[in-house]
């Protein structure tokens, strides 16, 4: 089925809408996921590295309540953390876990004397990892394991806010590109009729220009060019009679 020109320009309109609007999603989904992961991230290394920094005299006091009690302070005010505990030579001084420890989370790869964030897969859940030296290493490492609940929820309440924008934005894209396919055939599908009647000799139905747009200056154009055909044709039929009557006398006079 042949498509009118109201309809290709509707269909042009729309993809080039839906196009941009997809890529913009796309766009802002992969960015807005990334900068989140990136804060995340430098969130947990900040929060190991205040931790550690805090229990270093109780840890070379051995002052277990103390620690205890920070440990637990941070794991209230801070919902995305998982579990804390510190490590020495391969063997755990205190922890964080109302269940036992699991033997998996001693040798995950953390360099020593280093902040580090490592991804842990345990047989619960994915943790992110972060080590932080204790005394400079001297006295232990501090880990701390962070589930980026929190994030992960942000992430998915502003993807389905822009999936409800950009749906929005669809629709009052549909209604602009039905508006502006609207004007531009209208005037266009004038244009392909009035061609059509001057094919076939008729000169007397103008197009009525409408406004300074580009669409109104094709029409003012075709109907100066259709006066200008019927100038010329009225000449040519003058010039024809003209013709005939010399014709005419010529053949008297013969």
């Amino acid at each position: 089925m042949r498509l009118s020109i109201k309809h290709k320009l509707f269909l042009s309109i729309l993809l080039l809408i839906v196009s941009f609007t997809a890529c913009s999603l796309l766009f802002i989904n992969l960015y807005f996921k990334s900068l989140l992961k990136m804060h995340f991230i430098h969130m947990g290394k900040d929060l190991a590295g205040t931790a550690s920094s805090h229990v270093t005299d109780s840890v070379l006091i051995e002052d277990v309540v103390v620690i205890q009690n920070y440990f637990e302070s941070i794991m209230q005010n801070n919902p995305d953390v998982a579990y804390i505990f510190i490590e020495k030579g391969g063997s755990v001084l205190l922890h964080t876990f109302s269940n036992g420890f699991p033997k998996n989370l001693i040798d995950v790869g953390h360099a020593k004397n280093a902040i580090e964030h490592i991804q842990v897969q345990t047989e619960d859940a994915l943790y992110h990892d972060f080590s932080a030296p204790i005394f400079k290493g001297s006295a232990g490492m501090l880990r701390l394991g962070m589930q980026s609940k929190s994030v992960d929820s942000l992430l998915d309440t502003t993807v389905k806010a822009l999936f409800a924008g950009s749906f929005v934005a669809i629709l009052v894209a549909l209604l602009f590109s039905i508006a502006i396919a609207n004007k531009l055939a209208a005037p266009l599908g004038l244009l392909t009729d009035s061609a059509a009647m001057v094919a076939k000799g008729d000169y007397t139905k103008p197009i009525a220009a409408g406004n300074d747009s580009e669409v109104g200056k094709l029409a003012s154009a075709f109907n100066d060019m259709i006066d200008a055909i019927r100038v010329r044709e009225q000449e040519l039929r003058d010039t024809n009679e003209q013709l005939e009557t010399y014709g005419a006398r010529m053949h008297q006079y013969i």
